[in-house]
């Protein structure tokens, strides 16, 4: 592990820096993705730069945002302030351990079936899935895995 909390080899077995962790599902797909905090759902992106769905939900009481990418999104997934079949306004707050998504059936990456997943802690999380240098990333992002710990220890 470095100092940030990332696997050592974080920035060396990809074409650019890789701005999260990839967790492999033993090459199955379909498989649940469920939040990891209650949060916000702040974006939804279908087909997100050809690599499968993108859903963002931005934690309760914290300005850090998680991103789940290689997915399928859950049809019942509503966005902070879409409209709802009854014509009401969903407020997009959902729980820790809700489905949000599934695995998609290929990660579109030439990989295996696997969830990306990133935590940013600032207002544009997107800008580090696009950030190409590693000062940029890692002073926008936290280890999702320290991020966890914290979420699950305050």
């Amino acid at each position: 592990m470095t100092e940030e909390g990332y696997e050592q080899d974080y920035t060396t077995n990809y074409q650019q820096i890789h701005s999260g962790i990839d967790i492999g599902t033993d090459g199955v797909d379909k498989l649940p993705v469920y939040s990891v905090t209650d949060g916000v759902v702040v974006g939804i992106e279908k087909g997100y730069k050809g690599v499968g769905d993108l859903v963002i939900i931005k934690e309760l009481n914290t300005e850090r945002y998680w991103m789940y990418l290689h997915v399928n999104v859950d049809p019942s997934l509503r966005v902070l302030g879409s409209i709802l079949p009854d014509g009401t306004t969903s407020n997009g707050i959902i729980s820790a351990g809700k489905t949000i998504a599934k695995i998609a059936p290929t990660s579109y990456t030439g990989l295996a079936p696997h969830l990306h997943l990133t935590v940013a802690n600032n207002s544009q999380p997107t800008s580090v899935l696009n950030a190409y240098d590693e000062t940029t990333v890692l002073g926008r992002t936290v280890s999702p895995l320290q991020a966890y710990w914290e979420y699950r220890n305050r």
